[in-house]
This record gives C-alpha cells, structure tokens and sequence, in this order.
C-alpha cells in the first residue's frame, strides 16, 4: 500500500465535567389550585399571545 496518505490527528484530552449539583425541574410553578391558563402561561407568555394576534389579523 505504497502511495496512501492517512493524517495522524494527536489524541484528544478527556473533558472533565464537574457534577451538577443545582436543583432540578420546575420553578415558579403555580399554586396546586391554580387555573389551568396559569400553567398555560408557563409555555406561553402573553406577550408571546400579542404577536400571535396581531399576525393573524394582519390582513
């Protein structure tokens, strides 16, 4: 095999990941007896709303 060219890349350094010690999961959750739209706008902020009703009425 005279004539091949393989390019020799030098080993990579391992990553050392620091472990995640910060609390997970959700925060500024509602009240347990909150509306349901409270939850809504978890996803969705109402500014968020606005501009999906301008757009739609745009004509």
């Amino acid at each position: 095999m005279s004539g091949v060219w393989v390019r020799a890349f030098p080993p990579e350094e391992k990553e050392v990941f620091k472990p995640y010690d910060e609390l997970i999961g959700p925060r500024n959750m509602p009240d347990t007896n909150a509306q349901p739209v409270a939850y809504f706008y978890l996803f969705f902020a109402l500014n968020l709303m606005k501009q999906f009703v301008k757009e739609t009425n745009r004509s």
